[in-house]
């Protein structure tokens, strides 16, 4: 349900209808509250942390489509967060990399050795990305 709203939301983002996008970031944020979300099976990260990761990213791709640059910038800055926050294990269980929003929304609007900064750090954990 966490990855059908996310998906869904960000197909509606570059269909230009933010409010059904919204609507699935809403949704997407109500579900992780279910409790059952936080609870961790190892060897994997809990599924909590992969939906922060997911509703960052799509709130950070709302905002910008609303013209919100900076709370764009920082929700992608939280999906970072976020995703630094995983137990490391292969395969990785979040294959979207939150620095790649990030870079390239920092490249959009013209700060473009943030961006760098931002890559090559992505380049530190994921070499040949």
């Amino acid at each position: 349900m966490i990855l059908d709203d996310f998906v869904k939301g960000l197909a509606q983002v570059h269909n230009k209808n933010i409010a059904a996008a919204q609507q699935l970031l809403d949704h997407l944020q109500t579900t992780m509250q279910d409790s059952l979300l936080a609870i961790r099976s190892m060897p994997f990260n809990a599924p909590v942390q992969l939906a922060r990761i997911a509703a960052g990213i799509l709130k950070g791709e709302i905002d910008y489509a609303e013209g919100k640059t900076p709370d764009a910038i920082n929700a992608f800055k939280t999906a970072v967060e976020e995703e630094d926050k995983l137990m490391y294990r292969e395969p990785q269980e979040w294959l979207l990399p939150a620095r790649h929003n990030l870079g390239a929304y920092l490249l959009k609007v013209k700060q473009p050795a943030a961006a760098d900064k931002i890559y090559r750090k992505d380049l530190l954990s994921t070499p040949n990305n």
